[in-house]
C-alpha cells in the first residue's frame, strides 16, 4: 500500500511529537540526575583517556579504527533501541538515541586499547572475548543496577557474539585496508 501525502505528513508530525516528548522528559528527568553526571563523567574520562593512550605513532590508524567501531555500535545500538529490546533512562543529550557516553567513548576506548596492544590474531581474539564476557556480564548489569540502562527483550548474553563481532570484523577490515594501502604504496614505487 504506497504511502500518502497526508500519511506522510501525519508520521512526521508524530516523529516531532516524540521529539518533544523526548526533550521534555530530559528536561523534566534526566539533566543534571546522578546517573546524568555519570554518563557526562565517563564520557569526558574515556574521551580524554583515549587522547592520551592512542599511540600517536599509529593515529590515523587509530582514529579510524575507532570511527569503525563507533558506527557498528551505533548501529547496533539503534537497532536494539528501535526494536524496543531496551532503552536508556539518560544520556548526555536527548536528541541523539543511543548513549552517547558508552557508544562513542567507552566501548571504542576499550575496542581501541585492544587493537593498539594486540598485534597478533590469537591474542586479540583473547582480548576481545574477555572485553566482550565483561562488558556483558560485569557493565551492562551495572548500568541496569543503577537504573540507565533497561532491557525490555533483551537478556545481557545476547549482546555477547555482537561484541566479539564488532571487533573481529573491524579488525579484519582494518587489515584488509592496510593491506591495500601498502599495495597502492608498493605499486607507486
Amino acid at each position: 500500500m504506497p504511502i500518502s501525502a497526508a500519511g506522510l505528513e501525519q508520521a512526521v508530525q508524530d516523529q516531532w511529537q516524540l521529539t518533544l516528548a523526548r526533550i521534555d522528559e530530559w528536561l523534566h528527568g534526566s539533566l543534571f540526575s546522578l546517573n546524568w553526571w555519570v554518563l557526562l563523567a565517563l564520557f569526558l574520562i574515556n574521551f580524554f583517556l583515549w587522547i592520551k593512550l592512542a599511540d600517536k605513532r599509529r593515529l590515523n590508524e587509530m582514529a579510524l579504527y575507532t570511527a569503525l567501531i563507533i558506527i557498528w555500535v551505533i548501529v547496533m545500538d539503534e537497532l536494539g533501541e528501535e526494536a524496543s529490546l531496551w532503552y536508556y533512562t539518560a544520556d548526555i543529550i536527548p536528541l541523539f538515541p543511543p548513549i552517547t557516553a558508552i557508544d562513542i567513548t567507552c566501548l571504542p576506548l576499550l575496542y581501541m586499547l585492544i587493537y593498539q596492544y594486540t598485534k597478533r590474531w590469537p591474542s586479540f581474539l583473547i582480548a576481545t572475548a574477555v572485553m566482550s564476557v565483561a562488558f556483558c556480564f560485569v557493565f551492562e548489569p551495572m548500568f541496569v543496577w543503577i537504573g540507565i540502562y533497561k532491557m525490555l527483550a533483551w537478556k545481557s548474553w545476547y549482546g555477547l557474539p555482537l561484541y566479539f563481532f564488532i571487533g573481529v570484523a573491524s579488525r579484519f577490515i582494518m587489515r584488509r585496508v592496510f593491506a591495500l594501502s601498502d599495495k597502492a604504496q608498493a605499486a607507486k614505487g
